[in-house]
């Protein structure tokens, strides 16, 4: 009876649980093939190796050198998974080495990776540090730098930098053999100066070091950026209201009234813009039509009028592709030729035409004369309104960056000028900087920037960088800057030499409007200044835009 119930209690169970049987075992699961095998790091005695992770019964990777097995790495648990890094150690200095994984299965079945890597360890002796370590951009709490590579360039080495800030060890960054790399360092104090430098691991000794002076205020934030006239990409040259106006690469601007005055160089037109209503018209030149003819309004011909400036009565243009300084009576619309012959390039002072000149660009004026960065001739020429006589006054035919009196100074193709009376400020474009010049003894220096070397970062003088800066304008106390290849309108102070970044972001392209970080440019070339607001030719985007200041 016992054995009755007990039996009727087991058909009960298994009922109501159903069957119970161990797992199924067969041995014959495998793992995918490990991929993305790689190289993290190099040393003179070490090799670290990465990959992705295989799908499926992984137990294990195994690490094969030279097709030897050197190593594992095993699951810690039955909810862990095999780690998918390796450090090879114990090699030897200047060695090639050729590697590969392996994914193995709880009962060994390995399925190897479809690739291999060359890793190639360092030598034993110590390395050169990087070079050119520079300051690339400063932020109130942040400095971003970057260097070119150690000369150390065999294939298949990794290298790791290490970047000390102070003479301590902030980060490490790794990169190819041959490779430079970059690092930004944050949370850091505004208004503090930093000194950085840069090793190859432990390989090498420290690089010379660079300062970098965080910002003392965002002044970013407070302004602001809109797109005052053109569409943004969309080249053209109709006139109109604002937007539905469209420029074809527009350059130097300069207001006169309650007008701007700008070069549509890629036009070859002249355009006024209504800074009440917004409204753009052609005033001089046919667009679309290059050519070197005097005349009134449609009739004259430019060719790629690059500056633009003004005495206060009537407006002077480098026509950059006739080598030529023409003059436009914005009443008569009458266009002449002030000075340079149309079409013939040189170097040469003299009276009105009997001048020549070699791709002019910026031009800025005191009222009684005109000074012209002279760009392709490497000098500051200064003319004469009343008689257009043109004599050099900076400069030789010679590239270079010294600084000096009259002939003694160099520039490398100074393209930006503005006068604040006393004083000519130049953007030496190619040499990145910013350079002073007084008209009285025509002595030069350079005021912000380092020649040769670009870069992006705020602080004062020298610790500056900028990247092929274009347009420049004095207000008497500062100097407004089209940063052109940073993207940024950067602001001087005059007394101080303090560089600032106003508007965009250094190495960000846009047209994006807004305040703070947000506004993109993508190349900014001319720029005037009414009350507190600056207007910006942003040459790429065929637009004028409108920063407000506060």
């Amino acid at each position: 009876m016992i054995k009755l119930v007990l039996s009727l209690v087991l058909m009960l169970f298994l009922v109501s649980c159903g069957s119970i049987s161990a797992p199924s075992v067969t041995g014959n699961e495998t793992a995918s093939p490990p991929t993305e095998l790689a190289v993290a790091k190099t040393t003179s005695t070490s090799v670290v190796l990465t990959w992705s992770a295989a799908s499926g019964d992984v137990y294990a990777y195994k690490i094969y050198r030279d097709g030897t097995e050197v190593g594992t790495t095993i699951k810690a648990g039955p909810a862990s998974a095999a780690p998918t890094v390796f450090s090879d150690n114990n090699l030897n200095p200047a060695t090639t080495y050729v590697y590969s994984v392996a994914a193995s299965s709880t009962f060994g079945k390995e399925t190897a990776s479809p690739n291999t890597v060359i890793a190639t360890t360092l030598p034993a002796g110590p390395l050169d540090p990087p070079t050119r370590v520079t300051v690339t951009q400063t932020t109130v709490d942040s400095v971003s730098l970057n260097w070119e590579a150690s000369n150390y360039t065999v294939p298949g080495a990794v290298l790791t930098y290490s970047i000390y800030r102070n003479g301590t060890l902030i980060g490490t960054t790794t990169a190819a053999a041959g490779q430079g790399g970059s690092f930004t360092d944050t949370k850091l104090s505004p208004a503090t100066t930093y000194y950085y430098s840069v090793s190859v691991s432990t390989e090498s000794t420290l690089s010379a070091p660079v300062s970098a002076t965080t910002a003392s205020t965002s002044i970013s934030l407070t302004s602001t950026v809109i797109t005052f006239a053109g569409s943004p990409l969309h080249q053209g040259s109709a006139d109109g209201l604002g937007g539905w106006a469209t420029f074809y690469q527009p350059y130097g601007m300069v207001r006169l009234g309650g007008y701007i005055y700008l070069a549509d160089s890629g036009n070859h037109t002249i355009r006024r813009i209504d800074l009440a209503t917004s409204q753009v018209s052609t005033v001089a030149g046919t667009p679309g039509v290059l050519g070197a003819a005097d005349g009134i309004g449609a009739a004259a011909r430019f060719d790629t009028p690059r500056g633009i400036t003004t005495d206060g009565t009537n407006l002077y243009v480098t026509d950059s592709g006739n080598n030529a300084i023409r003059k436009f009576d914005p009443v008569s619309g009458a266009v002449t030729t002030f000075a340079g012959t149309l079409g013939s390039r040189g170097f040469l002072d003299g009276i009105g035409t009997v001048a020549r000149f070699y791709a002019p660009r910026g031009i800025a004026s005191d009222g009684s004369s005109l000074y012209v960065a002279d760009t392709y001739n490497n000098v500051i020429r200064k003319i004469s309104i009343a008689d257009a006589s043109v004599s050099t006054i900076a400069g030789t035919k010679i590239k270079g960056s010294n600084d000096g009196v009259g002939p003694g100074a160099s520039f490398f193709y100074p393209y930006g000028i503005t006068c604040d009376g006393p004083n000519l400020y130049v953007t030496d474009t190619c040499n990145h900087t910013i350079r002073k010049i007084v008209i009285a003894s025509m002595q030069v220096t350079t005021l912000a920037g380092r020649p040769g070397f670009s870069g992006s970062a705020d602080g004062p003088g020298g610790d500056a960088g900028f990247y092929y800066p274009d347009g420049i304008l004095s207000d008497g106390t500062s100097l407004y800057v089209c940063d052109t290849s940073n993207y940024t309108i950067r602001k001087v102070n005059i007394a101080t030499a303090n560089v600032v970044t106003l508007a965009g972001k250094a190495g960000a392209s846009g047209t994006t409007d807004g305040s703070g970080s947000l506004p993109r440019f993508r190349a900014p070339r001319g720029i005037a200044l009414y009350g507190d607001q600056l207007f910006i030719t942003d040459f790429v985007s065929h637009t004028v835009r409108r920063i407000t200041l506060q």
